[in-house]
């Protein structure tokens, strides 16, 4: 399965093209991309995917850059293109199916970790240290949109963040950390319906403030008594916990972020590296 999925993600690296910089570099950007997510793949730091010694067999073709250059090189605005396009290409191709989930995923670090991007917010079971993912998933368990942020960033404005890319319409499904009058104003102005339950229950009044007219009539999906519709196109919202729960549990997927990943730049291309990975399986499998 390991050779498989790294052959898979090597010949769609390689279908993108390679990059130079008008021979300034001795290795190419997809030549780089190959290292890191070798050793993302592995849960390894980049300096064990520079020993040639910890690579299979027929798995890899000429010297291997120095673990400084493969560092030096992630940080550049091509490399973040590079894996934006090769997420792109892996990510499981198929229409909007109309609806889709909104969520963010934890990824706490140790509370006495020097890093200074990390913030303080709330994880699983209480406050954590770290950062933390928020991701749009349709029902068919494609990756639409996603974002890192640290803890404390409030999930509502990483969803506004979230919607700019998306470029759909249809329905939002979310939690009730969602219900914002300013959320759901910016959802309808992209012809979405954002979805959520209300933060303190369908027993609590509304007020006498102005409330969004979205907000109002995702009320009455999720509290009509005529209609079980908004009540059951909501209980679809599982699918996206769903996809967390397998990208941390599969072998290479997102567990959590290890020691040698701080700051912002680096837990994004970690992540982006991670959610490659787990693309790729998906892509595999259909194929099989």
């Amino acid at each position: 399965m390991e050779r498989g999925l790294f052959r898979r993600i090597g010949r769609t690296l390689r279908s993108l093209g390679s990059r130079r910089d008008n021979g300034r570099y001795r290795y190419t950007d997809a030549g780089i991309l190959a290292v890191y997510l070798w050793a993302a793949l592995h849960d390894r730091p980049v300096s064990w995917a520079c020993d040639e010694a910890n690579w299979s067999p027929g798995m890899r073709r000429g010297p291997l850059p120095s673990a400084s250059a493969v560092s030096r090189r992630m940080r550049g605005v091509s490399m973040r293109r590079l894996m934006h396009r090769l997420e792109r290409r892996l990510v499981s191709s198929g229409r909007w199916v109309l609806v889709a989930s909104i969520d963010g995923k934890p990824m706490p670090i140790a509370w006495h970790s020097g890093d200074r991007q990390a913030g303080v917010g709330r994880g699983v079971g209480g406050l954590a240290k770290g950062y933390k993912l928020h991701a749009v998933i349709d029902l068919g368990g494609r990756m639409l949109a996603w974002r890192v942020a640290p803890m404390n960033i409030d999930e509502r404005e990483m969803a506004r963040r979230l919607l700019r890319d998306l470029g759909h319409e249809g329905y939002l499904l979310a939690d009730g950390n969602y219900d914002s009058n300013k959320l759901f104003d910016a959802a309808g102005a992209v012809q979405i319906q954002l979805v959520a339950p209300r933060r303190r229950g369908p027993r609590a009044g509304l007020g006498h403030r102005r409330h969004s007219v979205h907000r109002l009539r995702c009320r009455d999906l999720l509290e009509n008594t005529e209609s079980d519709f908004g009540r059951e196109l909501h209980r679809k919202r599982g699918h996206i916990e769903r996809y967390f729960g397998t990208m941390s549990s599969t072998p290479g997927g997102l567990i959590g972020l290890p020691a040698w990943v701080r700051g912002m730049n680096r837990v994004h291309n970690w992540v982006a590296a991670k959610i490659i990975i787990v693309e790729a399986k998906a892509t595999l499998k259909a194929t099989v």
